[in-house]
């Protein structure tokens, strides 16, 4: 989504534009766990459960986000991993700018 976004205005060769191709699935989980919490359609409940919930649990249940960011069922929580992630993507995204 964000290199089809910017590939108009930032060249494909670029450090951002790389980046983001080789990152796209945390980056997309990110982005889907954003939409379901700001956004209280089907449409964003169904990719949250489809694409970040589902390839976790085995289950495309829907799980509250808060619950699913918090769980303990995993060696680290999800928001561990979105933070730790957060930063990494930062750091990269902005080198060589």
């Amino acid at each position: 989504m964000i290199v089809e976004a910017v590939e108009h205005v930032i060249s494909p060769l670029d450090h951002f534009v790389t980046y983001c191709r080789s990152n796209g699935v945390p980056i997309n989980e990110l982005r889907l766990i954003r939409n379901v919490i700001a956004h209280t359609n089907r449409d964003a409940k169904t990719r949250y459960c489809v694409d970040v919930v589902r390839p976790k649990y085995g289950s495309d249940a829907y799980i509250r986000p808060g619950i699913y960011l918090l769980t303990q069922r995993f060696v680290r929580p999800p928001i561990e991993d979105i933070f730790s992630r957060s930063e990494i993507l930062i750091r990269k995204l902005i080198k060589d700018s």
